[in-house]
């Protein structure tokens, strides 16, 4: 089983964590052009990793400083049924030893990472957070994503989505503007700003794939896979643990738009 380790030091501590530490092990950067094709250069590293056995492998938070505190979507209702089933197909080919997003509100769309992980937030640091996501969402709204198909990353197989109306990009734009300096983390990561992509990763990889071509061919099947659009009209502050299948969401707070 999993075990974890808090890490309870100071945002100080935090960022020279961050510095110490390999920076894509923290937040995964996936290509630096930004282009309309992001989805297609990731889905392509991703094929060419999952195909040769170079694909990233989870490891246990408090080490890899992965799954920190973010701000992020939680689909629900019929979009969280459709990913359930495509999450079921996933389960099917790569065993259940990888971890799936499916039950336990495990699914989820990342707006914002906040810090490297950490078992709790500070009172008064969660609370800035809330602030920020409330100042941010009461000026944006609601936001309009639809899921367009289904690929491969590096690190795991994903439903990739759109900003239909742009209120996503908006909001996400807006959350960093309203954090101040408590957005440092993806300032750091991210040199060039985080990539303007939406997605929600189905399954994260936890061990080598025992038929990689399997999994290709059934990617390849779905790349044009998709449904929606759906309305996000509230966005979560979570932090995560491991319960023996795959990392769960605590929600700290969630707060909803008044649009």
């Amino acid at each position: 089983m999993l075990r974890e380790r808090p890490m309870t030091t100071s945002s100080p501590g935090l960022r020279q964590a961050v510095s110490e530490r390999r920076l894509e092990d923290v937040a995964m950067r996936h290509d630096d052009g930004m282009l309309p094709t992001a989805f297609d250069h990731l889905m392509a590293a991703g094929r060419t990793a999952v195909l040769s056995g170079d694909h990233a492998i989870e490891g246990a938070p408090a080490e890899t400083g992965r799954w920190g505190p973010s701000v992020v979507f939680l689909p629900n209702g019929p979009v969280a049924a459709a990913l359930g089933r495509l999450i079921l197909e996933v389960v099917e080919i790569l065993s259940e030893r990888h971890w799936p997003s499916r039950g336990l509100g495990r699914a989820h769309i990342t707006v914002r990472a906040l810090e490297p992980y950490i078992e709790s937030i500070p009172q008064d640091r969660a609370a800035r957070y809330v602030a920020a996501m409330t100042r941010a969402l009461r000026d944006i709204g609601s936001a309009r994503l639809e899921v367009v198909g289904v690929g491969l990353s590096p690190s795991g197989v994903m439903a990739c989505a759109v900003s239909v109306d742009g209120a996503a990009d908006r909001l996400r734009h807006r959350l960093n503007e309203e954090l101040g300096d408590d957005g440092w983390l993806e300032r750091t990561v991210f040199e060039h700003g985080r990539d303007p992509i939406w997605y929600c990763t189905l399954v994260h990889f936890a061990e080598p794939i025992l038929d990689p071509g399997k999994l290709v061919t059934w990617a390849d099947q779905r790349i044009s896979w998709g449904f929606g659009p759906a309305i996000f009209d509230s966005v979560a502050l979570c932090t995560w643990s491991f319960d023996g299948e795959a990392m769960i969401p605590r929600t700290i707070a969630s707060v909803a738009s008044t649009a």
